[in-house]
């Protein structure tokens, strides 16, 4: 089953149910909010407002464990992330849409694996889903999106702590160490999702330049961007949610888990990971 994460906006497409919110506990806590079961078109997916429905958790402290870990336990196989981004590109302009090709993770506080008292080696790559991410590039490049839509060959995404905005001097740096675009909740989610079996692709809005570019970014830049890109985002999640279900999902790149534990007692819900 297809997951999402994003705004509580998201939700609120033509056409889409909610047909059930379900409270899930998981041995990492309460995920940000209920877990929404939508239904478009017959097709059922599962969606989870990232900051809670009302926004009010900020990027340090979602509880991002307990967000991957919820889907994984109601049978997701994949997810889809919707983030605002900044841009270190010229060619990345704001107000289009793109696809995160990796990551660097320049956070400083977040728990970046479901395992502490065993050990459990794996390579993150890939991170990012080669075939949802090809299905997604083949729908931002329909004819209804790819004027809204940028995708390079390249797209490194660097997410930081926040909640505050990079400095000057940091959004050079990044811009120095190939980062691409700039965000503040792609991980650890995306390397939980590995962890967890889950194929991941994130769609980037881009909201802004960061700093580098013009001048310093603004809220009300960033969220009235977001709003002027939102149905072209609900475009974009119609129809990829139909393209998801056209075929037999498999995550090629699934980490065996059995392998990857070395060491330490193996958690009561270490089968839920594996399946």
């Amino acid at each position: 089953m297809l997951s999402i994460i994003g705004g509580s906006g998201l939700y609120q497409l033509e056409g889409v149910k909610t047909i059930e919110k379900l409270d899930v506990k998981t041995p990492f806590g309460e995920p940000s909010s209920k877990i929404f079961i939508c239904e478009y078109e017959g097709l059922s997916f599962f969606f989870l407002p990232r900051h809670g429905v009302n926004h009010s958790i900020q990027p340090s402290y979602i509880n991002y464990r307990a967000n991957i870990f919820a889907l994984k336990s109601l049978g997701a196989k994949a997810l889809l992330s919707v983030s605002a981004v900044g841009s270190l590109r010229d060619n990345l302009q704001p107000g289009k849409l793109t696809l995160a090709t990796d990551f660097i993770d320049f956070t400083k506080k977040r728990i970046m694996s479901f395992f502490e008292t065993s050990v459990v080696h794996w390579s993150p790559v890939p991170l990012v889903c080669p075939v949802l991410y090809q299905k997604a590039r083949d729908t931002l490049l329909s004819p209804d999106l790819r004027n809204k839509s940028v995708i390079p060959e390249k797209c490194v995404y660097v997410c930081i702590e926040g909640p505050r905005f990079s400095t000057k001097a940091e959004s050079e740096m990044f811009r120095s160490l190939g980062a691409d675009i700039i965000g503040m909740t792609a991980c650890p989610e995306v390397l939980l999702a590995k962890e967890a079996g889950l194929g991941y692709v994130n769609l980037a809005v881009i909201t802004d330049y960061d700093c580098w570019k013009e001048s310093a970014v603004t809220v009300e830049e960033v969220m009235h961007r977001f709003s002027e890109t939102l149905g072209y985002v609900r475009s974009f999640i119609q129809s990829f949610v139909k393209d998801f279900y056209s075929f037999n999902y498999s995550f090629p790149n699934k980490l065996q888990l059995s392998n990857c534990l070395i060491g330490g007692e193996k958690p009561d819900w270490f089968e839920i990971l594996e399946k």
